[in-house]
This record gives C-alpha cells, structure tokens and sequence, in this order.
C-alpha cells in the first residue's frame, strides 16, 4: 500500500465517522439549551442540618443542655455551620411574648428558615383573625 492510498483510506474513515456525528435533518442539527439545573439549598437549610439544629434549639428553649450538646455533635458530624444555630436560636428567643407568640415548633422553623420570628408571629396571628381558615403544618 503506498503513501498516497494510507492517506486516502484515513480521510475516507474520517469522513464517514464526521457524517455519523452530524444529523442529517436540520431540527435535531439545533442545539438544545441546557436543563437549569436547580440551585442546592444552603447547608444550614439542608435535612442533614435542619433537623438536628432544629432539635438544638428546642431543646435550649426547654432548657435541657445535655440535649442540646448532644445533638449539636450531631450537627457538627456532618459539618454544618454552628453560626446559624446561634442566630436561629436569638431569633427564637427574640420572639415577642404573650399571646402572640406563636407555637414553638412554628417559631423555631421560621426563624431556622428565615431568620425572622416576625414571619411566625404574622402567620399566628392571621390564624386567629379569620376562624374559618385552618393553619398549615
């Protein structure tokens, strides 16, 4: 086989695997976007965080520490951020008193999940300004 024929037959091979690439109709030649793909939640808000931490904070708010320290090792194991313990935690606390206090575990996830006990004592209380509607749990 001389020179001239090897590179013959390697354009040849070249040429077909090129036409096994491209389609040969011009709706599937179009290129098609991406899926979005959606954005991954925050660590502190992920469940391997957000039920431990949750479980923190009740049990400061019981004032059981052995608990908490428990489950805050628990926490750490999987290396979630202690900072948003401490804030999720004042916000509970923070929460106003009385009768417009929301229940525990409302408050506890609204201010886990914003940061805000105002979000928690705006829900209770439009609870009980329209009997009619049931509150979601």
């Amino acid at each position: 086989m001389t020179h001239r024929s090897v590179l013959q037959a390697v354009a040849c091979i070249l040429a077909i695997a090129m036409a096994a690439m491209v389609p040969l109709d011009g709706a599937s030649a179009q290129v098609k976007p991406k899926a979005k793909k959606e954005a991954p939640l925050p660590v502190q808000l992920q469940s391997q965080c957000t039920w431990p931490g949750q479980r923190i904070i009740h049990s400061l708010l019981r004032d059981d520490t052995v608990a908490a320290k428990d489950h805050l090792g628990f926490y750490e194991k999987f290396g979630c951020p202690v900072d948003h313990v401490v804030k999720a935690f004042a916000c509970a606390v923070d929460a106003p008193a009385g009768a417009n206090r929301p229940r525990a575990e409302i408050l506890v996830t609204n201010c886990w999940e914003t940061l805000s006990p105002t979000r928690a004592t705006e829900e209770a209380a439009d609870a009980t300004a329209k009997p009619g509607r049931t509150q979601a749990k």
